[in-house]
């Protein structure tokens, strides 16, 4: 199964049979690239980063907002709800208590960094490599101790240059995910994306409009 895979892989193995070839990628990138400890057992403070731009601060909100508003559902099924920057830094995390506490623990939790290069295969550091929504399961998980997580992950992009700008996360503890947890990742980013989208129409449209009006001014007009 996927828990001998991993112990293969770990050890050195360059072959984990069974294992999704998206997971298997992942892996690679953290043994051989970032040299992520599969020992592990927290995400690591995030590094002083620049502060969010425009775009993120719109997207930290409203994914805050759409994860709040089904607070009571996580929190009766057991579930831990993140929310993170398109850097990887979470920004905040809530949800049952045992979860939620267990998280913490783990540094789930604000200013954390939760990429593939500071915590290893997990739902938010693949959703940053990803357009799709993504599910990890257990043992999918490169580090050892977050085997006994599973989550799906979906990352917002920015519609111009479609880099990630943010990312909202569904977490569980010692239980399986929920089958509708991708549906509902899907509708609360299709809505922010769609927001976004319009707030780069109208940003366009103010500067034609004074692209325009150029002639206007006989000593140019800065926008």
């Amino acid at each position: 199964g996927v828990a001998a895979a991993w112990e293969r892989f770990a050890s050195g193995d360059d072959v984990a049979e069974g294992v999704r070839p998206e997971v298997m990628l992942s892996w690679s990138r953290c043994r051989d690239e970032y040299r992520v400890d599969p020992g592990g057992d927290r995400a690591p403070l995030a590094d002083a980063a620049l502060p969010f731009s425009a775009e993120e601060n719109v997207v930290a909100a409203e994914l805050g907002a759409a994860a709040m508003a089904i607070t009571n559902d996580v929190r009766a099924v057991g579930r831990v709800v993140a929310v993170a920057g398109g850097d990887g830094r979470i920004l905040a995390a809530w949800g049952a208590e045992r979860p939620a506490a267990v998280g913490s623990r783990q540094n789930l939790s604000p200013l954390f960094s939760w990429t593939e290069a500071a915590a290893g295969t997990s739902g938010v550091g693949m959703a940053l490599e990803s357009r799709d929504p993504i599910a990890i399961t257990r043992f999918e998980h490169w580090c050892a101790a977050f085997h006994d997580w599973s989550c799906a992950a979906i990352a917002v992009r920015d519609p111009i240059n479609e880099r990630p700008v943010g990312v909202i996360d569904i977490s569980v503890w010692n239980r399986p995910l929920p089958p509708t947890a991708v549906g509902w990742l899907k509708g609360a980013v299709a809505g922010v994306e769609e927001r976004l989208r319009q707030r780069a129409v109208q940003a366009y449209g103010d500067l034609v409009a004074a692209y325009r009006q150029l002639e206007r001014f006989e000593r140019g007009l800065a926008v």
